[in-house]
């Protein structure tokens, strides 16, 4: 199996302070630690960038550097995909995966999901860090947006052996990331690593426009459900964001189980966003389900918890009229602290707080928030 030693160089050389030499130097014996154990270490995620969700079989699919992973859907196990690479943005459209694969020598590859055979490749002339992906299954269309370049190039799909890319957008007014397509509205959106946008682009004539400046930074994915809410990833602060379909400000989901949160997807059959967190090469997953029971306390909503008995797929969510210095612990029943989910100061708006990147033992806790100097404790279980 082939390893690819610049596949995230590039990438973190933009994205960190560090110098370009010092940078290289740490991932090439990364690298060769990676490609030495690869045997070893065949069924665990190395090197992520992106996930997608699969629905003609409930799994999702993960970007792995030098290679593709699947994971069932609730499962914990890993498995590779076939036998090529695959590095940052994936889509599926029907029967078929399309991967950003390669690092510098980029190029778009196309799979069958039955087989996992290679169906076909392209490279795309001109471009030079190809980065997010999005389709129009209807319209048989992928647009990829160029880190490197600051450009979108649009690619037809009809033909697994003809895949053709024309460049659409030629200058996307920031360094372009994730980017998703929003049928309703016949758009594109699409996030901008720097300055804090969320930008759009009009598929009548290709024009580009500002949505919201969100304040946050190092934004990476973008993603919407089928109920026109969309969400992002930021680095920093380091969070989901939701936002309705008008791009106002809704709710914000904080974990210690993300970091460096990058590409993501919605799986519309689960109601379950994916989040590949490049940071600790894991997946997180955030079931969007309404949770039950709610009681107004003053100036916020006193936290309630799905599902209940916790997993690692469980979150805290409550609604501030204010912004609060807010903190969510686990505790014992005698009162230590076993896990601390959130010390923060939060926004006005709705708030999600994961439970994903902390094991505990099976049994009886106590959720204890401190809200604005106000405090709530709720009985949990740990299945």
């Amino acid at each position: 199996m082939p390893c690819f030693p610049i596949n995230r160089d590039r990438f973190r050389a933009e994205k960190n302070t560090l110098s370009h030499k010092s940078l290289y130097t740490v991932r090439i014996l990364t690298l060769l630690l990676l490609c030495a154990t690869l045997n070893a270490s065949a069924q665990t995620i190395t090197d992520t960038e992106a996930v997608e969700y699969d629905p003609t079989q409930n799994r999702y699919l993960i970007s792995n550097g030098g290679s593709i992973l699947q994971q069932a859907s609730g499962s914990d196990a890993f498995e590779f995909f076939g036998e090529e690479d695959a590095d940052y943005g994936m889509e599926v459209i029907g029967n078929k995966l399309y991967t950003i694969s390669g690092g510098f020598q980029q190029s778009i590859k196309v799979h069958d999901l039955n087989t996992e055979a290679l169906l076909g490749q392209t490279t795309i002339s001109g471009s030079n860090f190809l980065n997010g992906m999005a389709s129009d299954p209807e319209n048989n269309r992928i647009w990829i947006t160029d880190f490197g370049t600051n450009s979108i190039y649009e690619l037809d799909v009809t033909d697994d052996q003809n895949l053709m890319a024309t460049e659409v957008v030629t200058n996307t007014q920031c360094t372009p990331n994730g980017i998703t397509y929003d049928e309703v509205n016949n758009r594109l959106c699409y996030v901008c690593w720097s300055g804090g946008e969320v930008r759009s682009v009009d598929l009548a004539d290709y024009s580009t426009a500002e949505l919201i400046n969100t304040g946050l930074s190092q934004i990476d994915g973008i993603d919407h459900d089928e109920d026109g809410n969309f969400y992002i990833s930021s680095w920093s602060p380091t969070r989901i964001t939701v936002l309705n379909n008008n791009f106002t400000m809704q709710e914000t989901v904080t974990s210690t189980g993300l970091d460096n949160p990058a590409d993501i997807s919605y799986a519309v059959a689960t109601d379950t966003l994916a989040i590949a967190n490049s940071g600790d090469n894991t997946i997180t997953y955030l079931y969007l389900g309404d949770p039950v029971g709610i009681d107004e306390v003053d100036d916020f909503t006193s936290p309630k918890i799905y599902p209940n008995p916790v997993s690692g797929r469980s979150f805290v969510q409550f609604e501030l009229a204010k912004a609060s210095d807010c903190v969510v612990r686990i505790t014992n029943m005698q009162g230590q602290t076993v896990a601390e989910l959130l010390n923060d100061h939060l926004p006005v708006g709705k708030h999600k707080v994961l439970f994903a990147g902390h094991q505990l033992e099976a049994g009886a806790y106590l959720l204890e928030t401190e809200i604005d100097g106000k405090s709530s404790v709720q009985r949990v279980i740990v299945g």
